[in-house]
């Protein structure tokens, strides 16, 4: 799902106000988003030369936190994607 997320005048503005709040919150905490990407990843990095493109969805948990970080709190809005370039 893609969301249409702007930045002007230090203000967000987007479709769904869930999105809005984290943003807002996150700067609150003092970690303002500067980006955000408004198209699908896969397409995004395989623009700017990456391939083997892989977005881990839900198994990103299984893959990087384990071990010691295997119960670590992560946002569900977290994504992590694997990718490779030249």
């Amino acid at each position: 799902m893609l969301y249409t997320i702007g930045y002007n005048n230090d203000h967000w503005s987007c479709i769904e106000p869930v999105v809005l709040y984290v943003y807002e919150f996150a700067k609150q905490r003092g970690e303002p988003v500067k980006s955000s990407i408004n198209e699908p990843i896969e397409k995004f990095l395989s623009e700017r030369g990456f391939y083997k493109i892989k977005n881990m969805g839900s198994d990103y948990k299984k893959v990087y936190f384990y071990g010691k970080n295997a119960n670590r709190e992560v946002n569900d809005m977290a994504s992590f994607v694997y990718a490779v370039v030249e």
